[in-house]
């Protein structure tokens, strides 16, 4: 019974985690940079936590040929952003979260690892692209 006990423990401990979020442990980029390139991605949040760590998107649809419709849609998304950690380099995680109508309110069904990776690499990309096109004197401080 205690080699079961030790055997079960050790696969537990050491089995494969997969998540359904996007996470990147490595973002050198200021607060700032990070927040104004979510919200010209997804448009101004609904939700900003006080500490400005946490933020929830507007809701919007799967497909970009069918825009949500509030009341309407069957199916809507929206992403939460959490930037960790009290410096540089930050660790961002990105939730993408699917909600299902039912009568007139919505229930949450699913978190979309697709939408988050998808949410994520172009999130970095952006902001790798507005560090390349940033001028020298931007990145200036006196004294």
């Amino acid at each position: 019974m205690n080699r079961l006990l030790v055997l079960v423990s050790f696969m537990f401990t050491t089995s494969c985690i997969t998540t359904s979020y996007y996470k990147n442990d490595e973002i050198d980029f200021s607060l700032g940079e990070i927040k104004q390139t979510f919200f010209s991605m997804l448009g101004n949040p609904r939700l900003v936590s006080e500490n400005d760590r946490e933020l929830e998107s507007p809701y919007f649809s799967r497909r970009k040929e069918s825009p949500y419709v509030e009341g309407k849609s069957a199916e809507r998304l929206f992403v939460k952003l959490y930037i960790l950690g009290d410096r540089r380099p930050y660790t961002l995680e990105i939730h993408v979260f699917v909600e299902k109508r039912s009568g007139k309110e919505y229930e949450l069904v699913d978190e979309s690892k697709e939408h988050s990776e998808r949410l994520g690499f172009e999130l970095v990309n952006r902001l790798t692209q507005m560090k390349q096109k940033r001028n020298v004197i931007d990145d200036f401080r006196v004294f």
